[in-house]
């Protein structure tokens, strides 16, 4: 067998290469081959032939860029995916939603397919059909088939003359709302609301739909039915089986600087997608002025999709609003596009919601200059500051206006210090000027950074944040002994068991039994002689879920406001003394009901006579009186409010609360005997120094109307619930708890996505335009496309399939043996 000619396959290749497109007749010349060999040679490289001029093109097939049918033309020659006339026929007809006919496939194709179908008999997959001298290609499956051929001739109509489906939908609705009405009363009721028609219209519909014998139900279905067919028909898929060409030029064909008359220069075409029309192919004609050369582009196509992107404006808003607000997850959102005939892929949703964040963020500074005006109309703002994170994630800082509840601004930084913080809040008073007053956790960091760049500004400590450090200094001590000591125990697993056992027998018990249990706790009834029997396991079962239920405790403040341990060893203590009475007053009448409950007070008999806990759980029910002095004093995270971590504390004049909480102060400082403890101590030394900080008289402040009275809020529980709500979204997203990654991930202004649903901020933000991708139009697409670049989080430039290979446990062995090799 004599040896190929490898140079001359090389030559071919870099022909092919350079020239994308060769003839078989110049292969054979630059192979110096047989036409068979060349053939072979074709069929080894994989080649595609074209599926005109007779098949003599070739192309390898990493050369063509397809199109979305799997098309390429270039020079005149036209190459499918799919490779041969026929199965490219056979593909086209499949994927088309009304089937096509030979008009279309030519359009599709290029070329006529009348010249290439006629010699198949019968094309595998595809049926053919005439109507009006007009063939139509057809998919073979009868579900396809007869969908296509829906679309393509909807059904003829009836005889009987029929109202439009407008006014059908109209005449149904008459009909559902008043099901007695005949078709003269109904006519008469259209015709004062202006809508024309006569009775015997009516009396079609009701024949043709046969509504007089149907229920009201199938009157609504056939309604829907009406609807749904014309959603169908109005669908971009059947309006526009093939993706329409829209042409865009500039609006006026004289040059915008010298006024000279422009010609054109180029024409593109891309693939773009709207809401309103869905994919289509925009052909963009530029013009250039002859005199100075200045080039001009469609106007409207800029103002319907950013510049060298395929995504609308529109699209960007739907992707960002469903992504964040409605935290709809990719697969929905596409699907939901897909609806709209949009063809998006999850990846690129995801791309596209941290664009909208992008595009909203420069947005946001754009208008900071009317923000600032709004502010100052309202008085000024009210800084609330706080930050949060997950984990080892960073911190995500956000300063919020206590006044109209607008996002100002955010950042990410390390740790909340004051070096990092300082240049972030000097650039909000630059944006925003002083704010009236500052509204802060007790963060070190945060109040030195508050002091350095607002220092003639006042500023106020959270009253939730200042109760629950005061708490936990108060209760900690005894709170984490607890803990501690009862995790030790086990006693809730042993406790779950015991419940889980019990339910089976519970379950497996006869009805009447939980129904006497039941009635005799609503009635306060008296026992009778033997009522009790059978009920011991069900009495067991409820008390130990009770005390289970003592860890959920609470209001949902969390510790200190809740003492969930505290409330578990209470119940622990009740369980075990109602236990013996249980088992020692005649209630139990077995010797197996005996016995569990012997056995389950020994389950609980260590923790019961365990001292540490006795005199744990003594001292902290005494701080919690104490600390629940403080609470009323201050006029909030009462528990009797109810409000849990939404509590903004009762309104109250500040001068009655701060008498409060001296006479509270006092009282505690004069307590020789509690005032021995270091915990009494901290508590007094922590309301001493940040006395000056909690109390906040209403601050007079200039405004354009006159002088307004603004009363600071007590608490920082905006930026909580504002953290709180916009964390659960993410959870429920994304399907943990966790949020650390999301937090490494997030771009700093996500926040900002909050104002959406702010009507006064999006008045500012729209200026009066009617959407907020009409906004998002104004912004260069170039700056976008920079700031995206600049966000990055790889310092360094890796390839996905490089990073994969790098992170392999084998990547250091498998480099050592391929330096090995290569030095051998």
């Amino acid at each position: 067998m004599r040896p190929r000619k490898t140079d001359r396959n090389e030559q071919a290749i870099t022909a092919f290469k350079q020239q994308k497109v060769l003839t078989f007749t110049s292969l054979c010349l630059l192979l110096q081959l047989s036409e068979a060999t060349v053939r072979r040679r074709l069929k080894e490289w994989d080649a595609l032939s074209s599926y005109n001029r007779s098949g003599q093109y070739y192309t390898l097939p990493s050369i063509p860029a397809f199109n979305k049918q799997g098309l390429w033309r270039h020079e005149g020659a036209f190459f499918s995916k799919q490779g041969t006339m026929k199965d490219t026929v056979v593909h086209l007809v499949q994927i088309a939603a009304r089937g096509l006919s030979n008009s279309e496939l030519e359009e599709i194709l290029g070329t006529n397919p009348n010249s290439y179908l006629p010699q198949y008999k019968a094309l595998e997959g595809v049926k053919r059909e005439k109507h009006k001298r007009q063939v139509v290609y057809f998919s073979a499956d009868e579900a396809i088939y007869q969908a296509q051929k829906r679309r393509r001739f909807p059904p003829e109509p009836s005889a009987l003359e029929l109202p439009s489906d407008a006014l059908s939908i109209i005449i149904l609705v008459e009909l559902i709302r008043h099901p007695d009405f005949s078709p003269e009363e109904i006519a008469q009721k259209l015709g004062k609301a202006g809508h024309k028609t006569d009775v015997l219209m009516i009396e079609n519909l009701f024949r043709s739909y046969g509504l007089k014998k149907k229920t009201e139900y199938e009157r609504v279905s056939v309604l829907r039915g009406i609807l749904t067919r014309l959603t169908d028909n109005l669908a971009s898929a059947s309006l526009f089986p093939i993706l329409p060409t829209i042409t865009f030029r500039p609006e006026s064909l004289a040059c915008p600087r010298c006024e000279a008359p422009m010609k054109i220069l180029k024409t593109t075409t891309k693939q773009v997608a709207t809401l309103a029309i869905g994919d289509f192919m925009a052909r963009e004609v530029t013009y250039t002025c002859s005199q100075c050369g200045h080039v001009v582009g469609s106007e409207e196509l800029k103002r319907l999709v950013p510049v060298r992107c395929t995504m609308g404006y529109d699209v960007l808003v739907a992707v960002g609003q469903a992504f964040f607000l409605d935290s709809v997850d990719n697969q929905q959102i596409a699907a939901t596009l897909a609806e709209k005939h949009i063809t998006i892929s999850k990846s690129e949703i995801s791309y596209l919601a941290k664009k909208f964040i992008v595009y909203l963020s420069l947005l946001h500074k754009k208008v900071q200059k009317e923000t600032r005006a709004f502010l100052s109309i309202q008085g000024g703002y009210i800084l609330h500051l706080d930050g949060t994170c997950d984990g080892d994630s960073p911190h995500l800082v956000s300063v919020l206006d206590g006044i109209t509840e607008i996002v100002l601004d955010n950042t990410k930084v390390s740790t909340e210090n004051a070096d990092e913080l300082i240049p972030f809040l000097a650039e909000l008073k630059t944006a925003y000027g002083d704010p009236v007053a500052v509204v802060s956790d007790m963060g070190k960091g945060i109040a030195q950074a508050v002091r350095v760049v607002f220092a003639q500004v006042p500023t106020f400590i959270c009253h939730f944040h200042f109760l629950k450090a005061a708490g936990k200094n108060l209760l900690g001590e005894e709170h984490d002994s607890i803990r501690k000591r009862l995790k030790g125990y086990a006693i809730q697993g042993i406790l779950k068991k015991r419940v889980r056992t019990l339910h089976a027998t519970v379950a497996s018990s006869p009805p009447h039994l939980m129904q006497t249990y039941i009635r005799i706790f609503e009635t306060e009834e008296e026992l009778a002689p033997g009522s009790c029997e059978g009920l011991v396991p069900l009495i067991i079962h409820t008390l130990l879920v009770w005390v289970l239920e003592g860890k959920h405790q609470g209001q949902g403040c969390g510790f200190p406001f809740d003492q969930p341990y505290l409330s578990f060893y209470q119940r622990l203590v009740s369980a075990y003394t109602l236990l013996g009475t249980v088992r020692f007053a005649s209630v139990c009448k077995t010797a197996k009901e005996k016995r569990l409950c012997t056995t389950i007070r020994g389950d609980l008999k260590p923790v019961i006579r365990d001292s540490v806990l006795k005199k744990a759980s003594a001292r902290m029910q005494e701080k919690v009186v104490v600390f629940g002095r403080l609470r009323t004093a201050m006029r909030i995270t009462l528990p009797e409010n109810k409000r849990g971590l939404n509590d903004m504390g009762d309104s109250c004049n500040m001068e009655t609360i701060e008498k409060e909480v001296k006479k509270f102060h006092t009282r505690l400082s004069k307590d020789t005997n509690r005032m021995k403890e270091k915990a009494y101590q901290r508590l007094v030394g922590t309301i001493t120094q940040y006395w000056d900080k909690l109390f906040c008289d209403p601050i007079t402040i200039e405004t354009p109307a006159g002088k307004m009275l603004i009363q600071p809020q007590r608490t920082n529980n905006l930026l909580e619930q504002f953290f709180r709500n916009f964390m659960r979204k993410y959870r429920k997203k994304n399907g943990f708890q966790a949020v650390t990654r999301v937090l490494k991930a997030m771009l700093e202004d996500t926040p900002l996505v909050m104002n959406l649903r702010n009507k006064d901020y999006m008045n500012i933000l729209l200026d009066g335009r009617q959407t907020l991708g009409e906004r998002f139009a104004d912004i260069d697409a170039e700056i976008v496309r920079s700031h995206l670049n600049s966000l990055s989080t790889n310092t360094y430039p890796v390839s996905h399939k490089l990073k994969k290979f790098i992170n392999a446990p084998t990547f250091i062995e498998s480099l050592k043996s391929l330096i090995n090799r290569k030095a051998s």
